[in-house]
């Protein structure tokens, strides 16, 4: 008798774990604006690419370019998994980043821009973890 309260004790357990983790496995990391300032300062720094592109008028146009030049690289199915990206415009150049499931282990695309000269100058695909927020989960 007390196997089966124990074991039902246990599948109670785990079912509400599972239950109270989905909706932290369903939110997005965005790391904002102080992080893409700090990408596009690497971008300037290192350019890695030069790619020129169609012009670019909006985010919706740098948003296909840059997803263009990175399916063939990282996989159509990998990069349209991070959605929905962040995109931010600062001056002369557009700056996107991937984002990721606050509890996941991977990286995510980053791109940048240059408007002025129509090329994608830095692109790179980065690897880190993201359980920052509820290391407990993983003892």
């Amino acid at each position: 008798m007390l196997m089966g309260k124990t074991v039902l004790s246990v599948v109670l357990l785990i079912s509400m774990t599972m239950l109270s983790c989905t909706y932290l496995i369903n939110e997005k990391i965005f790391l904002g604006e102080e992080n893409a300032r700090e990408i596009l300062k690497t971008a300037l720094a290192e350019h890695n690419c030069d790619i020129p592109t169609n012009n670019v008028i909006d985010s919706i146009s740098f948003v296909n370019v840059i997803e263009h030049s990175l399916f063939n690289i990282y996989s159509k199915e990998n990069i349209l998994r991070e959605k929905p990206y962040e995109i931010y415009h600062f001056d002369r150049y557009w700056v996107a980043r991937g984002t990721l499931q606050q509890i996941s282990k991977g990286g995510t695309f980053e791109g940048v821009l240059d408007v002025q000269k129509n090329r994608i100058i830095y692109r790179s695909c980065l690897a880190f973890y993201c359980m920052t927020d509820f290391p407990s989960l993983y003892v």
